[in-house]
């Protein structure tokens, strides 16, 4: 995004805590556990991207990542409950369903079946409906407001309040699209563990590289191999699979 001497075009910074650079910046407000701030320079947006822990997202934002890995949960659990509602105006459309499609195919062609039953974890608005498959796709998502948009076009979507619905062994394969950088808990992927048939895989990939090492350990120690399937290309970074030892 280019910067505007008007300052229409701009940064939001979304930050836990204050920050050394905060002084330079214009306070938005306060949401649950977050502090928006305007970036409305570029020489500001640079002195903030040197930070280590800082990222642009979805071209609109710039995040600090908490150093606690359990606080980064509720950075991102509030920032999708405020900007949620439009997520689908902020966010690459084409590359998060070109994304799909590409887990998708890569799971027919390891399981070679029909009508496979396939979680979404992370469905986020329901892209995967966007997809056309022969199997049976359902969600999981623990954002309110981005199942109800999930909802709404029609796909099937838990929460972990009533996961426990599903039927244990259900599942042939679980594909997660852009999901586990946001500071996903070893608990999120328990959970789903006994809804997998012994034989399933997951997929997923990781938003510019974020907690990749992190979450790919979490797997590790629940249990799983690890495989690589895409490596760092450009378009959806570093791809896996992991299945059950």
């Amino acid at each position: 995004m280019k910067f505007q001497s008007d300052g229409k075009e701009e940064y939001i910074l979304i930050s836990l805590n204050k920050f050394k650079f905060a002084y330079q910046l214009k306070f938005i407000k306060k949401y649950n556990n977050i502090l928006l701030y305007n970036i409305d320079s570029a020489k500001v947006y640079n002195e903030l991207m040197s930070l280590k822990n800082a990222f642009s997202y979805l071209d609109r934002f710039v995040l600090l990542l908490p150093g606690k890995y359990t606080d980064q949960k509720k950075l991102w659990g509030d920032f999708y409950q405020l900007f949620g509602e439009k997520y689908e105006e902020l966010t690459d459309k084409e590359r998060n369903i070109s994304c799909i499609e590409t887990m998708l195919k890569y799971i027919d062609e390891k399981k070679q079946g029909d009508m496979l039953k396939i979680l979404d974890f992370g469905c986020g608005s329901g892209f995967s409906l966007l997809v056309r498959s022969s199997h049976d796709i359902i969600g999981y998502e623990p954002v309110e407001i981005m199942k109800c948009q999930a909802q709404k076009k029609g796909l099937t979507v838990f929460d972990k309040d009533n996961l426990r619905l599903i039927p244990n062994n259900y599942f042939d394969a679980v594909f997660s699209s852009y999901v586990l950088h946001m500071g996903i808990q070893k608990q999120d992927i328990k959970q789903i563990i006994p809804k997998l048939k012994k034989d399933a895989i997951w997929v997923a990939n990781f938003y510019k590289g974020i907690n990749e090492y992190y979450v790919n350990n979490l797997f590790i120690k629940l249990g799983f191999d690890i495989n690589s399937i895409i490596e760092n290309s450009e378009r959806y970074g570093h791809m896996y699979e992991y299945s059950r030892k």
